[in-house]
């Protein structure tokens, strides 16, 4: 009976370290030292460069034209790793916001300041998207994110939270 517990134990200890490494979430942008964070009162894009834009109505209503995001600020050491563990990746919904106009952007980046990808979130609809997504399974592609985690670090830098 004893030899029998401490097997059991011992396998238990096997299983619960083997599936807590298989279920460690994928940290973003690992390699990156860097972050900016930016806000829009309309839609904000990153482009390939890395350069934020973000999208106004025109004053005749009629398209949209170009304007700077507000911010631009880097995220401290510990903001970068709030940031970081504030995502993880879960299987796609069955149906999804078809909104998603997100106003709110991090841009990563390496130690030699190079441009590595993005996150895009919107707090309208709670959809995130992101460039240069972790390769990960396939059901796990959806991007979950704590939108109080990130409302904090965008209200440290005096970015507005816009919702509508």
């Amino acid at each position: 009976m004893v030899g029998g517990g401490v097997r059991t134990i011992a396998f238990l200890v096997f299983v619960l370290t083997v599936s807590g490494c298989a279920a460690k979430p994928q940290a973003i942008f690992p390699d990156a030292v860097a972050v900016r964070a930016y806000a829009a009162g309309g839609p904000v894009h990153v482009g390939n460069d890395g350069t934020v834009t973000a999208f106004k109505p025109s004053p005749d209503g009629k398209s949209a034209v170009t304007v700077p995001p507000a911010g631009g600020d880097y995220l401290t050491a510990e903001e970068i790793a709030s940031l970081r563990s504030a995502i993880s990746f879960s299987k796609p919904p069955e149906m999804s916001t078809a909104c998603c106009i997100p106003r709110h952007a991090f841009v990563f980046y390496d130690r030699d300041n190079r441009y590595l990808g993005y996150l895009l979130v919107c707090f309208q609809c709670g959809c995130a998207e992101m460039k240069s997504m972790p390769a990960t399974d396939p059901d796990q592609s959806y991007i979950n994110w704590d939108q109080a985690r990130v409302r904090q670090i965008l209200e440290a830098h005096r970015l507005p939270i816009r919702r509508e």
